[in-house]
């Protein structure tokens, strides 16, 4: 029997990585939206941006898992 469960996640896996590898640097603007001093601060902002790429990309690439045993699942 398929495992419908695993697909679910790895669909929002890849949209929640997608989103943080396209939309980052809007994903930390509003991450210190009320902390006006981090928001000024150039070289946080690009740390936090990179932060949230890499989470993207790793997000992206656990996707692979559960994908593959649904996969693995319809075989059986």
């Amino acid at each position: 029997m398929a495992r419908w469960g695993l697909l679910g996640v790895a669909i929002v896996a890849v949209i929640v990585g997608y989103m943080n590898l396209t939309r980052s640097e809007k994903l930390v603007e509003l991450m210190f939206a009320a902390d006006k001093a981090t928001l000024e601060d150039k070289g946080t902002l690009r740390l936090w941006t990179v932060y949230l790429q890499l989470f993207g990309l790793v997000a992206m690439l656990w996707a692979l898992l559960p994908a593959a045993d649904f996969i693995k699942s319809l075989r059986s």
